[in-house]
Parts: C-alpha cells; structure tokens; sequence
C-alpha cells in the first residue's frame, strides 16, 4: 500500500495519508511538512493504517485525542 509520510513541524508526530496534497490532514494547530511516499508492506501495520485513512482520511502516529492549538511561546 503508498502512502505518502508528512511530520508535523517542531514535534516527532507523522501522518501518512493517501492523499499526495495532504488536504485531508488534521489542521488544528498542526504545520504539516511533506516527506514522501512510503511503501507500506507489514500486512499488520496496513490494516491499521488502512482502517484509520478510511476512517478519518489519514493515520496519526502518536495520535491524541484532544484538539491542538498553536500556544505562545
């Protein structure tokens, strides 16, 4: 399964997506960086990540629940 792999600027999260253009990524409080594609083969892993992308339109690694909002620094 490809996918394509975004970080999250400034943080260790990732979200890897079907969508090349990212649109489809959580946008509360998130700069997304392009990465590439990956190919995806542990058949483990693709279930999860297929169940997610169709769920929600993208897996998040570590993926938290509550909103995220841009604070001051």
């Amino acid at each position: 399964m490809q996918v394509y792999r975004y970080v999250e600027e400034d943080t260790s999260r990732y979200a890897l997506t079907r969508d090349v253009g990212g649109s489809r990524l959580p946008v509360h409080g998130a700069v997304w960086l392009y990465v590439g594609p990956v190919q995806l083969s542990d058949r483990q892993r693709v279930g999860r990540v297929k169940t997610e992308i169709l769920r929600k339109g993208y897996y998040l690694w570590p993926d938290d629940a509550e909103p995220r909002s841009f604070a001051p620094r």
